[in-house]
Formats: structure tokens, C-alpha cells, sequence
């Protein structure tokens, strides 16, 4: 019987510790979700907008992987800068067809670093760190909390 007491504890110290490392981990996922909306919301404010068309498609072909597209963008900054830029990923099939023109934010001392005037294009990585975040949080909150209402 005394080894089955040990037993527990060894149990509910490795729940402590799987379900800490989840709610430290959680934390740090929303924290930095957070900083990086703060960090898109004044590049937002800070930006300046211009028209970019496709003026090019790249074609990717990797090794034993299905050929992919990368759009290249062309657009002049408000000064009359010509800045071309890619968006940064790939697509399994040519969604993006030359001519097409898409709005962008860009910073006015750093136009090379333009993003896409979408929701994915500006928030994909805030909704990212947040997916990751939120359940770690929740997961390893949950368990605490239960511990303390059971108790």
C-alpha cells in the first residue's frame, strides 16, 4: 500500500509539471500575440497604401515536391518609388494571375517591406501565436483551477 501512496505522488507531481509547462508555454504564446498586434496595429497606423499589380509568377520546383507559385508585386511608393516584392509564401496553383492588383501597407522608409492589405496578410501571425496560445492556456489553467475547486 505504501508504494501505491508514492506511486500517486510521483503521478500528480508529473500532472504539475506537464500542465505548468502548458500554462507557461500558453502565457508566452498570448504575450507575444499580443506584442506583435501591438507592433501590426502602429505599423498599420504608421503606413502609407499604394496599388500593387502582378507583374511576374516564380516558379518554384523543389525536389520530389509539387511545383508552386510565388506572385511578384509591383507598386510605386507616394514619392514615385517603384518597389517590387513577393508576399512571402507559395501556392500549389497559379492563384494569382498577372495583371491582378491587390492594395498594400508599407512603411514609407521601408517600402521593400510591404504586406497585403488582408486580414491574412496583416494579422496572420497575432492569429497564430493566439491559436497556439489559447489552448495551452486553457489546458494547463483548467487543471489548476480544477485542482483548487476539487480540493
Amino acid at each position: 500500500m505504501h508504494a501505491c501512496v508514492d506511486n500517486t505522488l510521483i503521478n500528480e507531481r508529473q500532472y504539475i509539471v506537464v500542465y505548468t509547462i502548458f500554462l507557461i508555454f500558453g502565457c508566452i504564446f498570448l504575450i507575444v500575440s499580443c506584442i506583435v498586434l501591438r507592433d501590426t496595429f502602429i505599423f498599420l497606423k504608421n503606413s502609407e497604401r499604394a496599388k500593387g499589380t502582378v507583374t511576374k509568377i516564380e516558379r518554384e520546383e523543389i525536389y520530389e515536391e509539387p511545383t508552386q507559385y510565388n506572385p511578384i508585386f509591383t507598386f510605386r511608393t507616394q514619392d514615385g518609388q517603384e518597389v517590387t516584392t513577393a508576399l512571402g509564401f507559395s501556392d500549389l496553383n497559379a492563384g494569382y494571375k498577372l495583371g491582378y492588383t491587390a492594395i498594400f501597407a508599407y512603411d514609407p522608409k521601408l517600402p521593400r517591406d510591404a504586406r497585403l492589405l488582408t486580414f491574412w496578410g496583416i494579422f496572420s501571425w497575432p492569429v497564430l501565436f493566439a491559436a497556439f496560445g489559447i489552448p495551452l492556456f486553457v489546458i494547463g489553467g483548467w487543471y489548476f483551477l480544477a485542482q483548487t475547486v476539487l480540493k
